[in-house]
């Protein structure tokens, strides 16, 4: 089983060399970011909504926008979902929109080990909301197809996330890797213990490496949290993250900060919620 999960992390590992865009690559906090075919294939509905905002003294700098909602279908053996993101750059008139549906399939082994895996067929939009300013600016709509896929052996668990993996337009290829021991559940541990949980990921953003440790501490209805990223695109100047949650039944709120975030200032907000109760 030890040898399963090294094999996993090599070849996830190797994966990564050709990542670009970072939007679905730093943020641990939201579910569907992490992994989307553990939290799809779970047997609760999902909704998820996130707002990043990004200050900067330049100002050209984009906002994003994530909702993501799943449910669970029995008879698919996992279930079905969305994730839709929106980045906008206000002062370019410009949106890049994308929309991805999941289907993720969702085995349990035994007590001690279950796998899922999803595709993701989607569209990325590039579109101007005035083309009148420029004539050589064009919306456009490319197709793609991304993956996901994870396994969970007792605390331990480990995924890989493959973003544009065929397109038309050879839109570059993004890759993430995490492994996480004790990752918390989406609605906490619903007790009253102290909880660590460490995580080691990596992604590739354009020519450069980067590796990201995070800690996150959870107790009763709290959960704090730090991530650092060491960044090849700035000379491995290390880039810090602050996040902080609460869990108030079925609904969790988090807030995420980053105070140097290429040359900006990152707030973001989030919200999900599980309807029912596992």
């Amino acid at each position: 089983m030890r040898t399963f999960f090294v094999s996993l992390l090599l070849v996830s590992v190797f994966l990564v060399s050709r990542a670009q865009n970072n939007l679905y690559l730093y943020n641990n906090q939201n579910p569907f970011l992490l992994s989307p075919a553990l939290t799809v294939s779970d047997s609760i509905l999902h909704l998820t909504f996130s707002n990043q905002i990004r200050t900067s003294e330049s100002g050209n700098i984009p906002n994003t926008s994530i909702l993501g909602f799943s449910t669970p279908v029995s008879f698919l053996h996992g279930g079905v979902g969305l994730i839709v993101s929106d980045t906008r750059y206000d002062q370019f008139n410009l949106s890049y929109i994308k929309v991805s549906g999941i289907y993720s399939f969702r085995k349990r082994i035994n007590n001690n080990f279950s796998f899922a895996a999803a595709i993701m067929p989607g569209l990325f939009v590039t579109h101007y909301s005035n083309l009148t300013t420029d004539r050589d600016r064009k919306n456009t709509y490319e197709p793609d197809f991304s993956f996901s896929a994870a396994v969970k052996w007792k605390k331990l668990t480990s995924g890989v996330n493959v973003y544009n993996l065929f397109t038309l337009n050879n839109t570059p290829t993004q890759y993430k890797v995490f492994t996480a021991w004790n990752l918390a559940p989406v609605n906490g541990f619903g007790d009253n213990k102290l909880h660590f949980s460490p995580m080691l990921s990596m992604v590739r953003f354009g020519s450069d490496w980067n590796a990201m440790a995070s800690l996150d501490l959870h107790y009763k209805y709290f959960q704090f949290g730090a991530d650092i990223l060491s960044n090849d695109y700035l000379n491995n100047i290390e880039t810090y993250y602050l996040h902080a949650g609460i869990s108030l039944g079925n609904l969790n709120l988090n807030y995420r900060f980053c105070p140097d975030y290429y040359k900006s200032t990152l707030h973001e907000f989030g919200l999900s919620y599980r309807f029912g109760t596992k």
